[in-house]
Formats: structure tokens, C-alpha cells, sequence
């Protein structure tokens, strides 16, 4: 469970309590004296921003209020969406955080406001970034950083260089991730914007312990603890002990360890802070454990164990079972351990339901995403071309009274510094598309062998186990002593009974392994899956193959060998056919394979699209490839795949 945390913070002015206090006392004064409906919006809007770091349930009712005085679609209700969606997102609502700052982004654009468009996108930004949309993410703090430097706008540039850099973190390119820290390190101090910088140093010391440098790791833990502890900023400092606290934990200096965790403890309680406490509970039995105080380990990982969930859960469980077995209690160790290799196979399997589910939707709508966002750019583009147009022409006017050359050395200068930022983005925008595509590619990959492995492991086990046991029953009761006992209907019913399962159980693990990780090639899987089916359901199929004679690439045999198995299925399950023939035939650039059998047919236009063909059309999508049915009552049905290769 020991890890040190990178924070993603949306930026804004943190107030001591007092000092928060005095300005909600003051607000509610001026606010009982108002007689007009915009000024108590503001001051309601002014409400929610100083309730932002002590009650986020008012910052969401003075928001509301305040639309409903102001009116939604008033400038003025920039302010309020904006709190709304600071609200939603230090409520881990993310969605809902998107939907408020799109709201106050469009109000904003429409009022050809486009420095705060770029000040709001930061918050659009960092909501992307929690949600791991990191190409998304970073596009939008790439394009608010370039109009920040465009504009001479360094504290807004350096927001978006801090946020870029977490973006990095959590790519794992660390290197780039602590050159962005730098940079805007470089910026904040000279400006005296200390709040963004007590951010910026717990983060990039984190940022050179994934490195592996733990001397610079410790130097800006310490630089930002001072500054922490100048300014008073517990929430700060409950953060920078935390890590340092697990970074002393890495280096096995327990003593320094328990020191910083049990700091960062008695902040985060006293500060009413849940978020993190598992962890650091975890950790102080970790110490304990460690330094052989077992009954106080035992404290700690059962507080943990109550009140945590998955994977931190089975990482508790675990350690109950080392705690228990280094205790000389070996039932209990036995215990825990049985627990945790429950919990797991259980997370295991939601997980790979949530990333199929994940990864399926992702693709059905990348497309859509991709048309919104290339429309959505080009609006951008044309309203900033308006407007950089407008700016010029009053320059050229009063450049034409000072002297025409001076202004064409102007221009010619201002369009190669903006050649070379644009040049100089683009490198860096290509750079994590690339490791984008690469980190998707490798996932897919990952889930498609997970599922062949399952499937392998559920044929084998019905296969050796359930079938071996049914296999034994069979010879005991066909060793039965006497003969009037063998003969009896009771011990041929049973004799009948167990033959049966053992041949289904066979069947079903046959059916289930055919193909898997396709270790002879696609068309060999091919035919023996053709054979069991044929023998089992006493129907004819055909396999004719064309100039196919290399192997295709691992994971699209397995999804087209799925394919056609989910067409036969489909033919067996409602056709009533009694031959299908299968065709596969390679070209140059692409993969040509029918299935068509004599069965039934149906109206295409009036059947809806079941699962099946949903699943066919999923995997297709994966590899690129596309289908077309054709079918008619009582003529059978005809399915036409093309795939690229």
C-alpha cells in the first residue's frame, strides 16, 4: 500500500481559517444590508469561494443561489458555474466538475472573453488529468500554455507547466515531468506566488523519488516543508509528511518514518481529513510489524481492514497472514491468507469486467470524440484569427504614423517567436500522442491474452477435474460385484447418467479450447473446431481456403477465430441449417472470409441486432474491419467479413 502521491490541485488563494472566517462574517454583513439582485449574487458567489476550503456543501448552495439572481447565461455567472465546479471536483464528482466548468467555458468563448477561456481550461485540465484522460489533458494545458507565453502571461504559463508536469508523473517520464517543475518554479518565485509553489515542491520531490534520486527527493520534501510550516499551511504539510514518511519507509529508516507518518496522521485528524488515513494506518503497522511490536501492527492493520476495500483490502489480508505467521499462529495465517486469494480472484474478475466495458465504450465513441474536438478547434481558430486581426489592424494603423519599417520589423519578428512556440508544442504534443497510442496498444493486447489464458485455464480444469471425477465414477459402477446389482434400472440409469456428463463435459471443454492461443495457425483451429461441432450437432461444414499461407499476428487470429466461432454459434442456435460453408481467401491487402449456410434466413430489416452480432461487430472494430449480412426467409444467410492485414 506504500505510496508517495503526486496531488492534483486546482489553483486558488488558501486562507488561514481565522483569516476565512473574518471574511464570511463580513460578506453575510454586507449581504443582509442588499436590496439588489446582482450585488447579493456577488457577494453569494464571494460566500461560495471563501466556503471552498471549510464547508463545500455552502460553496455549492451560495453558487446556486447565485444563478438564480444573476440568471445562467449572464457574464456575472461565470464566477458561479466556476464554483460549482471547484465544488463537484473536490467531491470527486468528475463529471459533473466538467459539465460546470463547459458551462462557464462557453459563456466565456461566446463573449469572446479568450484569456479567462484559457484560465477555465486549467480546470478543465486538471479534471481530465484525474480522470487519467492524459492526451486530452494535456492537449488542453499545451494550448492554455500557449497562449499564456503568447501573451506574456507567466503566472498562467506556470500553472499549466505544474499541471503538464504531473501529466509526465503519471506517464512515468519523469525526466520531462521534472524539467516542467522547474520551469515553473523558475516563474513562481520571482512573482511571490508561494500558495502554487507549496504545490509545485512536495510534487517535484515526489517526482525525483519515481526517479530514484532520493537526495533531491529529500532536499525539496525539506524546502517545502519550511515553506509549509512559514505560512502555516497544515494541509501542505499533512501532505509533505505523508511522503516523507514513505519515502523514509523506502530507504527502511523506520524510526524517521513512523515520525513523519504519525505527523501526517494527527494534521490530517485534525483537519477532519479522511482521504490517505488507510494508507498511513497501513504503513504504521507496516513499522510495527517491522520492528517486531506485533500487538500494535495488529492495532493498525485491523483498523485498516474495517475500512478499506479491493486491492488495498487483499494487501491488508496479506499482511495479517505474514503478521500472524511471524506470531507462531499458523491457523490464523492460514486464515488470512485463504481470504486475501479470495478477495483477489473477486477483484481480478471485476476488473477485467470494468476494463472490457471501459475499453469497449472507449472505442465506440473515439470517433465521435475526434469530430467534436476537430470542429471545436477549428471554431476556436477562426475566432481567435478574428481576433488577432482586429489587434493588428489597430498596429499597423499606429505603426504607419511612427515609421512603416520599424512596424514591419515588429511583425516579422512577433511571427517567427510564434513559429518557433507552435514548432516547439507540436514536438511535444506528438511526443505524448505517441506514448499514448503505445500505452492503449499494450493494454488491448494484455486483455485479449488475459481472456485466451481464462479460457484455457476453465477447458482444463472442466477437462482434468470435473471430467476425471466422472470418469472414476463410471468404472465404480461398472465394477459393481454382483450381477444383479449391475443389472438393476437404478445402476444403469446411473451408469447412462455418468457416461452422458463425462461426453458433455468433454464437448464443453473441446468447445471452449478450441482455438486457444491458436498455437498451429488460424486455419488449423479452424478445421478442429469445425470437426467437434460437426460431430456434436450432426451438421455439415466446409472450410475452403485461398492463398493463405502465412500466420496473421497472434491477437487478430484469436479475435477472428472468436468471430466465426460466434457465426456458427448463431447458425446452430437459429438457422436449422444443415450445411454451412466457409471461405477464406487472402489478398494483398486484406482478409476475405464468408459464411454462408442453408438455414431458415431472416428479414434484416425487421430482426434487431442481438449480443452476438454486437460482440462480432466490437471485435471487428478492434482490427479495423467491417461486415455485411445477407439474408431473406427461407434463403438462408450469407456473412461477408473484410479484414486489413
Amino acid at each position: 500500500m506504500r505510496a508517495i502521491n503526486i496531488y492534483i490541485i486546482l489553483f486558488s488563494i488558501t486562507f488561514s481559517a481565522f483569516s476565512q472566517q473574518a471574511i464570511i462574517d463580513s460578506l453575510n454583513k454586507e449581504l443582509s444590508n442588499s436590496k439588489n439582485d446582482i450585488t447579493s449574487g456577488i457577494l453569494h458567489i464571494e460566500l461560495a469561494r471563501a466556503y471552498q476550503k471549510t464547508d463545500l456543501l455552502k460553496t455549492r448552495l451560495n453558487a446556486l443561489t447565485a444563478l438564480s439572481l444573476i440568471g445562467r447565461f449572464d457574464t456575472l455567472s461565470v464566477d458561479a458555474y466556476d464554483q460549482l465546479g471547484r465544488y463537484y471536483f473536490y467531491s470527486s464528482k468528475l463529471d459533473s466538475a466538467l459539465f460546470y466548468f463547459g458551462k462557464a467555458r462557453y459563456i466565456l468563448f461566446a463573449n469572446n472573453k479568450i484569456g479567462k477561456v484559457s484560465s477555465i481550461d486549467i480546470s478543465i485540465g486538471s479534471v481530465l488529468l484525474r480522470q487519467g484522460e492524459y492526451k486530452k489533458s494535456s492537449e488542453v494545458f499545451f494550448s492554455s500554455a500557449s497562449y499564456f507565453e503568447q501573451n506574456n502571461d507567466e503566472g498562467g504559463a506556470a500553472k499549466c507547466y505544474v499541471n503538464l508536469a504531473t501529466v509526465f508523473a503519471e506517464l512515468h517520464d519523469y525526466n520531462t515531468s521534472i524539467a516542467y517543475s522547474h520551469k515553473a518554479l523558475s516563474i513562481l518565485r520571482p512573482l511571490n506566488m508561494t500558495q502554487i509553489e507549496m504545490i509545485v515542491l512536495p510534487n517535484l520531490a515526489t517526482q525525483y523519488a519515481r526517479n530514484n534520486d532520493k537526495i533531491n527527493a529529500f532536499k525539496y520534501y525539506k524546502e517545502a516543508e519550511e515553506l509549509a510550516l512559514t505560512h502555516d499551511n497544515t494541509r501542505s504539510l499533512a501532505i509533505i509528511y505523508n511522503n516523507l514518511g514513505d519515502l523514509y519507509l523506502s530507504e527502511k529508516s523506520y524510526d524517521e518514518a513512523e515520525k513523519y507518518i504519525m505527523e501526517a496522521i494527527n494534521l490530517k485528524k485534525a483537519l477532519k481529513q479522511q482521504k490517505g488515513l488507510e494508507e498511513s494506518y497501513f504503513n504504521m503497522g507496516f513499522i510495527k510489524y517491522k520492528n517486531k511490536k506485533y500487538s500494535e501492527a495488529l492495532e493498525y492493520y485491523k483498523w485498516v481492514q474495517t475500512r478499506t476495500q479491493g486491492i488495498g483490502k487483499i494487501q491488508v489480508l496479506r499482511a495479517l497472514k505474514e503478521l500472524h505467521q511471524d506470531m507462531g499462529d499458523l491457523e490464523k495465517a492460514i486464515y488470512y491468507a485463504d481470504q486475501a486469494q479470495v478477495l483477489s480472484d473477486s477483484v481480478k474478475q471485476e476488473e477485467s469486467k470494468k476494463i472490457i466495458s471501459e475499453l469497449s465504450t472507449k472505442y465506440n465513441t473515439t470517433q465521435r470524440e475526434n469530430n467534436i474536438l476537430q470542429l471545436t478547434q477549428e471554431n476556436q481558430s477562426l475566432e481567435l484569427a478574428k481576433f488577432r486581426n482586429q489587434i493588428w489592424l489597430v498596429l499597423l494603423w499606429v505603426a504607419l504614423i511612427a515609421t512603416s519599417l520599424f512596424s514591419y520589423l515588429l511583425y516579422k519578428n512577433v511571427k517567427k517567436k510564434r513559429l518557433i512556440v507552435s514548432q516547439k508544442h507540436q514536438l511535444e504534443q506528438q511526443k505524448m500522442l505517441e506514448q499514448f497510442n503505445k500505452f492503449e496498444n499494450e493494454t488491448i493486447e494484455k486483455m485479449i491474452l488475459g481472456q485466451e489464458e481464462e479460457r484455457m485455464r476453465i477447458a482444463r480444469d472442466l477437462h482434468d477435474s470435473l471430467g476425471s471425477k466422472l470418469s472414476t465414477l463410471k468404472r465404480y459402477i461398472e465394477n459393481i460385484s454382483t450381477k444383479s446389482d449391475k443389472e438393476s434400472n437404478t445402476v444403469q440409469a446411473a451408469l447412462t447418467l455418468a457416461d452422458s456428463s463425462y461426453t458433455e463435459v468433454r464437448n464443453i471443454a473441446h468447445e471452449i479450447n478450441s482455438g486457444v492461443l491458436l498455437d498451429q495457425g488460424f486455419i488449423p483451429a479452424l478445421k478442429n473446431m469445425v470437426n467437434n461441432i460437426s460431430l456434436v450437432n450432426q451438421l455439415k461444414i466446409n472450410v475452403i481456403t485461398t492463398d493463405l499461407t502465412d500466420r496473421l499476428a497472434n491477437n487478430v487470429e484469436i479475435q477472428l477465430f472468436r468471430i466465426v466461432q460466434e457465426l456458427i454459434t448463431n447458425v446452430i442456435k437459429h438457422a436449422s441449417a444443415t450445411e454451412i460453408n466457409l471461405q477464406v481467401t487472402s489478398y494483398e491487402d486484406h482478409l476475405n472470409l464468408i459464411v454462408e449456410d442453408n438455414g431458415d434466413g431472416f428479414d434484416i430489416k425487421k430482426v434487431k441486432m442481438g449480443f452476438g452480432l454486437k460482440n462480432i461487430e466490437k471485435r471487428l472494430g478492434l482490427l479495423g474491419g467491417q461486415y455485411e449480412i445477407d439474408s431473406s426467409p427461407v434463403a438462408g444467410t450469407t456473412v461477408i467479413l473484410n479484414l486489413p492485414i
